[in-house]
């Protein structure tokens, strides 16, 4: 359960913040409409307590568990996490999700779409508040042709290294939170074939932040075990002027943004 009030952002306007209580721990957000779509104008900061488990314990592929040693996920005991570990970090930025967190795979009724989703692309609650959801990647689209695909409109006005500044003019306020993992010393394995764009500080705080959408790709067929390994995220850097997508590994901690359904899907 979550209750709301709505919020208004005119173009270049006064910002108008509205309020969206999540009922699961009592957290409340701001949350801004821009445009025909309502967000949630901070990070989402839910704990996720589910333990990983490998989907498939009969798969074997030499190269793709590789994948999940390096990053400890047989032995994590959550899927979200604080950045580095620290409390006062998810007060901050919110919480870092794996994928699989992100949409709730752990919930029985969202198996269908964590277990080799023949769909790339899903309308999905997730782990949102009731009554809102993961955004597609249409509807992170839409957010960012608002803005031109400018990246300072959105951005936080302190916070970012190499004095970048952002305007906010929105009352999107995107902080730079990073990424788990937490430091850079991790091979290709960690970020698809992707790896040399996303760079080697990008998951560091201060330097960027990215937000999942529920766009799948990546599909791969190992020996009989299908499944998309990667999903689009929409990225803010230090070092670049323009909002970007591209594939992320769903083994990446990434942030997550809500929002609110449209009347057509309550």
């Amino acid at each position: 359960m979550s209750s709301a009030t709505e919020s208004s952002s005119s173009e270049w306007g006064p910002i108008s913040y509205g309020e969206l209580v999540d009922e699961r721990d009592g957290r409340v957000y701001r949350t801004v409409k821009i445009g025909s779509q309502t967000w949630m104008a901070e990070n989402l900061n839910y704990a996720y307590i589910q333990a990983y488990e490998h989907r498939d314990s009969t798969y074997k592929c030499e190269n793709y568990d590789e994948i999940y040693w390096r990053m400890g996920l047989y032995k994590l005991d959550s899927l979200s996490f604080c950045y580095n570990n620290d409390l006062d970090s998810c007060k901050k930025y919110g919480r870092l999700y794996l994928w699989d967190a992100a949409l709730n795979c752990g919930e029985e009724e969202n198996k269908p779409v964590c277990e080799g989703m023949k769909k790339k692309s899903i309308h999905s609650h997730g782990i949102c508040p009731e009554k809102w959801h993961i955004p597609s990647f249409n509807e992170w689209k839409t957010l960012s042709n608002y803005v031109s695909d400018s990246a300072k409109y959105l951005k936080t006005k302190m916070e970012w290294s190499d004095d970048t500044t952002g305007l906010d003019v929105l009352g999107f306020g995107v902080l730079p939170a990073g990424m788990y993992p937490f430091i850079s010393y991790l091979t290709e394995y960690v970020y698809t074939s992707n790896y040399d764009f996303w760079g080697l500080d990008r998951d560091l705080i201060g330097q960027g932040v990215c937000f999942w959408s529920t766009l799948q790709d990546g599909y791969k067929d190992y020996g009989g075990y299908q499944d998309y390994i990667d999903a689009y995220a929409f990225c803010f850097s230090h070092d670049n002027e323009l909002i970007f997508s591209d594939l992320a590994s769903k083994t990446l901690g990434l942030s997550v943004r809500c929002v609110m359904d449209s009347v057509a899907r309550n």
